[in-house]
């Protein structure tokens, strides 16, 4: 950058940060060599936000909320699962905030830190764990009871704490789409087949409110192949020819 005085002014520095800057000066046609030069930020008086907590904590959502921080310009708060994958994020004015779009059953932590008026960050508070809600949990236990040519059963361990139902659901190996068949009871039969067809399927619980449980892994099967046997000489005339066949 160029300044037409003997000073200038940069922002957005890292507080407890030492930078190595370069200047020279432009004379008419003569251009001075660079002097360098170094200094280092001071600490800010930015402190991390305190009593940070968790509230409200649905199945899918929470309220994260903390102390206000006098001088506060706006504050970033940052939501992660516990493996360490960040899923949002945002800068607010306010000492708290709303985090949906959550899964079921599943932890989670936040961590926030304010932006003092000048513009200096101060250190992410502690992270904040929390576990939403499960209203349904995964199919388990899922077992094939029955398989045929065209035919194929299936039973599963009832879901918790209180399902009001299933879907399940199968296609082709390989095909796009699922076709679904919404059942009642923790098993399903499957009628009108393909033989020697190789099929995956997966299976989920509904709870209230329409919500729906994490879809069970996919699992394969295949329909038995269809045995030709051959009549032999049914009409005992001495022959295999196409009237064994009628």
């Amino acid at each position: 950058e160029e300044a037409t005085e003997g000073f200038m002014s940069v922002e957005g520095l890292v507080p407890e940060t030492e930078y190595v800057g370069l200047a020279r000066s432009f004379c008419g046609p003569n251009i001075s060599a660079y002097h360098e030069f170094s200094f280092t930020t001071p600490a800010s008086n930015c402190a991390a936000p305190t009593g940070a907590a968790a509230l409200n904590v649905t199945h899918n959502s929470a309220l994260a909320v903390w102390n206000a921080t006098p001088g506060a310009f706006y504050y970033r708060i940052e939501i992660y699962r516990a493996t360490g994958e960040q899923v949002g994020g945002a800068e607010t004015a306010n000492n708290s905030f709303a985090i949906t779009g959550l899964s079921q059953g599943r932890e989670y932590y936040f961590i926030v830190r304010v932006v003092c008026g000048d513009g200096s960050p101060s250190p992410f508070a502690a992270p904040v764990p929390f576990t939403t809600e499960t209203l349904c949990s995964t199919v388990t236990g899922v077992e094939i009871t029955e398989l045929s040519f065209t035919t194929a059963a299936f039973a599963w361990n009832p879901a918790h704490p209180n399902p009001t139902g299933y879907q399940f659901r199968w296609r082709v190996l390989g095909a796009a789409n699922f076709s679904f068949l919404n059942v009642s009871t923790p098993s399903v039969t499957l009628n009108g087949l393909v033989p020697n067809t190789k099929y995956e399927f997966t299976i989920r619980a509904t709870c209230s409110g329409s919500f729906f449980s994490d879809l069970s892994p996919l699992q394969t099967f295949q329909t038995f192949a269809v045995e030709h046997v051959w009549p032999g000489d049914a009409d005992n005339d001495g022959d295999v020819d196409r009237t064994d066949f009628y």
